[in-house]
């Protein structure tokens, strides 16, 4: 009787090790068009734009976005604008000046946070010369990557007692 309780202790723990985590990752949803890369060409004097769609906020949320290239932080916009109805969506809301050359090019990461909630999203994209020369690697987070690895010492370990409960 004892090993059943157990049993089940460890798999409801188990449970509420993975539900936490994975719940607020899921509450802001972010999007750009384009997704994932914009092409700037250095020998072109036209401007590229980067449309933000986002949602999970609160209604009427101010949002405030920071801007980091290739690392550094180069911006901050305190409440630069409103969610209407839970969605924030700025359809041509980051220039880059192809003219300017190298300034643009890299890895662009945008964080968009909530006034009010605290609630925060991140999305990054790549302005490139050409985006199909370049490829992406795609690193997993290392609070994914901490996430799945006690999820699945946790079920190692369930699996563990129920075989020894059948023994």
């Amino acid at each position: 009787m004892q090993r059943t309780t157990l049993l089940w202790s460890v798999s409801v723990i188990c449970l509420l090790l993975l539900v936490p985590a994975v719940a607020p990752a899921q509450e802001i949803s972010i999007t750009t068009d384009p997704e994932g890369c914009v092409e700037c060409w250095t020998n072109r004097d036209d401007v590229r734009f980067l449309a933000l769609y986002s949602s999970g906020w609160l209604d009427n949320e101010l949002i405030t976005i920071d801007e980091w290239k290739d690392g550094q932080h180069v911006y901050k916009c305190p409440s630069c604008g409103g969610a209407i109805d839970g969605v924030f969506n700025h359809p041509l809301w980051r220039d880059f000046p192809c003219s300017a050359g190298d300034q643009v090019l890299g890895d662009w990461r945008f964080r968009l946070t909530g006034d009010t909630s605290g609630r925060v999203g991140e999305v990054s994209i790549l302005v490139a010369e050409d985006c199909t020369v370049v490829e992406e690697e795609l690193v997993p987070e290392p609070g994914t990557i901490l996430l799945m690895g006690s999820g699945l010492m946790g079920l190692a370990g369930c699996g563990a007692l129920h075989w020894r409960v059948k023994k």
